[in-house]
Parts: structure tokens; sequence; C-alpha cells
């Protein structure tokens, strides 16, 4: 589709340890190879003196690790941080509701402002949600749902099949919703390193079992259960790899088995996967009912790509992608069967590896490419009305 042309508007200072900012330059990357014209709009902090674009292109590019190639960086001037960030918001919503769209096509967002904009100015637009908005945010959903009525919206985009069903059971017309997953980065995990070797790159100790979680560590992702579950496992060496919270800090500092890595930029990330005699992944915390059951996080790609065995919370959204073959899976937020169950992969070499194995054969559905794929063949059916909006506009 190198006729389309695609304006990404986000609200995120870039580089970010939000994971949303990976998640969207993945996607939009992936698709520029497909052939689309991409441009990212994103908000950037005036200093003095001025930072160039391109030190900030070169920025972004090395704290991800990943080529920009193919990618138009807009940047957005915003003054002063306000204590709810809005400064973020409105340049991106300017430019929605203004004239963003004089060279494109499409406008593509998963904020909601951007939406708001370019949905009551009559543009063109194609949103992403990761969450259950007709329970979380029923008054956005409302809004959605009135867009989704109207010829200029091109489609809602999703990150997992349930969270595309809880779209169209609450009213959005089933052909406006894709479901895309995400997925992992092929060119890191392309030489696959022993645990031994990623072990000795690391600086970790050669012996010993040990039992890795890689990603967010804010309030939300329920590293509470992780922590009481290294209590219950007191053989095993818990790492975590991810820019720890001071509250983390001083949970983990009582316990001598809880290790913290900090955040590992993306060439050394892939190693701490390898290093590992187990990966985990939490269950949703009850008392944060926002981000519960609504996202298949990056990790669980990533974690497929390492090709080590998977201990998971037997969750909805993690069944989509898991199941008894490639991941050791335990019920809700059983921390006694977790120790059980981690305890069984740790004891059970044979068990552990035919886990990693069927997990490593199992990635290569899950790249950002093939995510980049499924959206093309959704931009294609949505054709003739993208078309209707191209006519007479500049080329």
């Amino acid at each position: 589709m190198a006729e389309l042309r695609l304006l990404y508007i986000a609200n995120q200072y870039f580089p970010s340890t939000y994971v949303d900012s990976l998640q969207v330059l993945r996607t939009l990357t992936a698709l520029a190879r497909q052939g689309l014209e991409i441009t990212l709009a994103l908000p950037k902090l005036l200093r003095v003196p001025p930072e160039r674009d391109e030190r900030v292109r070169h920025r972004i590019e090395t704290y991800y690790g990943l080529s920009l190639a193919g990618l138009h960086l807009r940047f957005l001037p915003t003054w002063f941080r306000t204590a709810r960030q809005f400064e973020k918001d409105l340049p991106g919503m300017m430019l929605a509701w203004g004239n963003g769209l004089p060279t494109h096509d499409l406008i593509y967002t998963r904020y909601y402002l951007p939406l708001l904009a370019a949905g009551l100015s009559g543009k063109p637009v194609l949103f992403e949600s990761h969450y259950d908005l007709p329970r979380l945010y029923p008054r956005r959903f409302t809004f959605l749902r009135w867009l989704a009525r109207q010829e200029h919206c091109i489609g809602l985009v999703t990150n997992s099949a349930m969270t595309s069903g809880i779209m169209r059971e609450n009213g959005i017309p089933a052909p406006l919703v894709v479901t895309a997953y995400n997925g992992y980065e092929v060119e890191q995990f392309a030489e696959p390193r022993s645990r031994e070797e990623a072990r000795r790159a690391l600086g970790l100790p050669a012996k010993g079992s040990m039992v890795l979680y890689g990603g967010g560590t804010g309030g939300n992702k329920n590293l509470a259960f992780l922590l009481r579950l290294a209590e219950r496992v007191p053989e095993a060496e818990f790492y975590l790899a991810g820019p720890p919270t001071e509250e983390l800090r001083a949970e983990a500092g009582r316990l001598k088995n809880f290790h913290l890595m900090g955040w590992l930029e993306p060439r050394r990330y892939p190693l701490a996967l390898w290093a590992a005699d187990a990966l985990f992944i939490p269950p949703s915390d009850p008392r944060q009912p926002r981000y519960a059951n609504t996202l298949l996080p990056i990790k669980v790609f990533q974690y497929l790509a390492a090709g080590r065995p998977i201990v998971a919370s037997d969750q909805r959204d993690l069944r989509e992608v898991l199941d008894e073959t490639t991941a050791a899976l335990f019920p809700g937020d059983r921390v006694d069967e977790a120790a059980v169950i981690l305890r069984k992969v740790l004891r059970d070499r044979v068990y552990a590896s035919r886990l990693g194995e069927a997990a490593r054969v199992r990635a290569p559905a899950y790249t950002w490419d093939a995510r980049a794929v499924v959206l093309v063949d959704f931009l294609r059916r949505r054709k003739e009305v993208l078309a209707r909006f191209a006519t007479g506009s500049p080329r």
C-alpha cells in the first residue's frame, strides 16, 4: 500500500520508559517496511539551548535499539510541563483538529484526545485500544460508538481477540474491528545464547535456579505476587529486569533471593531471558481493575522468542497465545499453587525443555511484521472509504 500516507499522533515524550512508546515505534517501523508512508507526530519539550531534531531522533534509535529508517518524525513543540502533562496532548489535538491531513490520508492513534479532535473534525481516523473501554471508560466508549457510525471512522484496532469481542458486544460494528497481536523484535533474538553464555555476559552466577520477570514495574503489574512467590521458593533466585519503583526497592530489599537488574538496554534484555530457567508472568492485580484481563503484554511474545519455559497465571487474554504446551499455568492469584508449578519447572529439566522448545516454535507467528501485515490487510478492506476522503486531496 505504497499509496497510503499515514499520520500517527502520539502523546509521549520519546524516548520513554512507558511500554506504549515501544509498541508504537515497533508497529510503525513494521508498517513502513510494508510500504506505507509513515509520519510520527510527537511532542518535544523545548529546551534552552534547543535540542536539534536529528539528535532527538538519534537518542530514540539508541534507546530502543532500532532504526527509524522509513519513518518521518514531526516534532510538536511544547513549552513547559504541567502537573498532569496535558501539554503533551495539546499539540496533537491541534494537529488532528486543524490541518493535519493536507499531505496524509489517515490519522492513526491510541490516545483519546487526538481521537476526539480527529473524530469531531471529520478526519479519517483509525483508533487502537487495549482496554475494556465500555467498563473502564464509559464516556470515551460512548464517543467511540458514535464515531463508529460515522463514515470517516476507518476502524478500531485491538491487541487481543478478547478486547475485540468486548467492542463488538457493546455496539462497534464487526467489520470495523481488527485484532492485531503485538510482537517481538526478530533481530534481537536472531542469535540465541545458552544459559551459561548469557549469564556470563551479564555477570550473573553460573549456578543456581533463576526466575526472571522482565517488563514494567508500575503498581498495576502486581509484582507483590512475585515477591510473595520468592518468599515461598527460597531455593530459587528471582530477578527483575525493569526500572524499579522506590516502593519495589524497599520491598525487594527484605529478600535475599530477590534481585533488581534495573532497566536493560534492548541488546542486553534478551540475554536476561536466555539466562533464566523460568520466565514469569504474574496474575493481574485484583486491586487494579483498570488493567485486569485487557492486555496481552509485549513480554509474552519476547518470552516465547527466548525459548525458555514460561510460568504464568491462567488468564483469558494469555490463553489466546499460551496453552499447556507452551507454558506452565497456575490458577488465578493462588501463590501457593504457583510455587508448586514453578518448582516442577525448575526441577524437571525434560518438562522445562519441552515447554521452552514449544514456545520457541510458536514465536514466529507473533512478530511486528506479522502485525503489520494484519493491519495492511485491514486497511485494504477499507480502501474504498479511504479513497472517498482522498479524492481531491493534494498528492
